[in-house]
């Protein structure tokens, strides 16, 4: 199993300290987040400081952004990394998330197919028109090939186009055992039978939640920060089947009910440990890797992690090593 790192926009300053030191780690690919940062610029700096790196891009609200700009990053930064990139792309697709990011909301389905479909088809036109005139100002297409594009599902609808157009499908970190096994592998599999493709045409990429630590301190730390991401997550209906998965389809009510009124400190109170339980990867560190197989070792081939990395490279490298080293099960035949 691969092993992903990613990390919440970095400064430019950071990336490149940052991207050496996943490399040394035995990462195998590096996310950069759309936040308060472009996830585009510092992969530039990242790949000029790597050289087996992966790197990719976690676009939150692609919808908002023109499929020729997204065609022009995606490819330079190919081209630029040698073949390294990745373009992940995710639809936000409630009102609030929507306004912020300053769009107004749009079925993400049909949007989607089209900003994938557009952003293939120009890049088939700049090899296209550098074919036929070979005297246009117009550099040949370079040797690594398209950027492989990877789509953020939740729901079955994102889901199944995954499996209809996507080189790989991200799932989200806020799941369940249950979710996977009733929505998840099913809306794939319609996709792919759609797109006359297999399981082996297709990567599924999971970003585990974390509950672990070195210390006792590290480990309260990382559980109040998942009880407060699984209440925010819980509030939203596009997250609603992930509680029904769980027996929970009454918290998402009162979770909503409470962040209309404001009451976002009380929320995390509602998340037991059963439920943490159910969505995190939740251990020891030392069983962190053998628990993060045993979750998704049947699906995905790969896990991306968040952390500090950074402060304690060592035993980051010693937990990549260690999942490197487990046989998965077969993937859904």
């Amino acid at each position: 199993m691969k092993v992903d790192v990613a990390v919440g926009g970095p400064e430019l300053r950071q990336i490149s300290a940052l991207a050496r030191l996943a490399e040394d780690i035995g990462f195998d690919s590096l996310y950069t987040a759309e936040s308060c940062h472009d996830p585009f610029l510092p992969l530039g700096r990242a790949a000029e400081h790597t050289t087996r790196l992966g790197l990719g891009t976690s676009i939150a609200a692609a919808l908002a952004r023109s499929p020729m700009t997204l065609a022009h990053l995606a490819n330079d930064l190919q081209e630029y990394s040698r073949g390294r990139f990745m373009l992940g792309l995710g639809a936000q697709i409630r009102a609030r998330p929507a306004r912020r990011y300053g769009m107004s909301f749009q079925p993400p389905v049909p949007h989607m197919q089209e900003l994938i479909s557009t952003i293939r088809g120009i890049w088939r036109s700049w090899q296209n028109e550098t074919r036929q005139n070979e005297t246009w100002f117009t550099p040949p297409p370079h040797p690594y090939g398209p950027p492989k594009i990877y789509l953020a599902g939740v729901g079955p609808r994102m889901t199944q186009l995954a499996g209809e157009l996507a080189d790989g499908l991200i799932l989200h970190g806020f799941t369940t055992a249950g979710h996977l096994r009733e929505t998840t592998v099913p809306a794939l599999e319609r996709g792919l039978r759609l797109s006359g493709r297999s399981w082996e045409d297709i990567e599924v990429i999971a970003p585990a939640f974390l509950v672990t630590g070195a210390t006792d301190e590290a480990y309260e730390r990382s559980e109040r920060q998942a009880r407060e991401t699984i209440a925010l997550y819980g509030a939203s209906p596009a997250y609603r089947r992930v509680l029904e998965s769980a027996g929970r389809a009454g918290l998402q009510d009162e979770l909503a009910m409470l962040a209309r009124q404001g009451r976002w400190r009380e929320m995390p109170g509602l998340i037991d440990d059963e439920l943490i339980s159910e969505v995190a990867v939740r251990g020891e560190l030392t069983e962190i890797p053998e628990l993060l197989v045993r979750r998704y070792g049947a699906l995905c081939r790969r896990v991306t992690l968040m952390g500090p990395f950074h402060q304690d490279p060592g035993t980051w490298a010693g937990l990549v090593a260690r999942i490197h080293e487990i046989t998965c099960e077969p993937v859904p035949s």
